[in-house]
């Protein structure tokens, strides 16, 4: 189904837009989003410790994390992983390269 992914002060979420029924939900233990984007079946979380995941799409289980990418101001997705915006302007790239891992580009 068509879904949107919003991330809240202590949640992230996935919903229908065909209905408006939650699709998944988390909370965080570990900081909140910092910013978020969606990509082909995947919704990209940034949180505000410096850790970047990738989440599935349908169910909301990370597929791959990258930590150390501090000061995060903006995220977009595209077919292969997320391109990082930073607060010295700078921009990364992260693609899954093996299960669990990403790198940077």
């Amino acid at each position: 189904p068509a879904r949107v992914t919003v991330a809240s002060s202590d949640a992230i979420a996935a919903y229908d837009l065909t209905n408006g029924r939650p699709l998944w939900s988390q909370t965080p233990a570990d900081g909140r989003a910092a910013a978020v984007a969606a990509g082909p079946g995947t919704a990209y979380v940034a949180r505000q410790e410096g850790l970047v995941q990738a989440l599935d799409g349908e169910s909301g289980r990370e597929r791959w994390r990258a930590a150390d990418i501090d000061h995060v101001t903006a995220l977009a997705a595209d077919d292969e992983g997320v391109f990082v915006g930073r607060a010295d302007g700078s921009i990364v790239r992260l693609v899954q390269r093996t299960v669990g891992q990403a790198d940077v580009q």
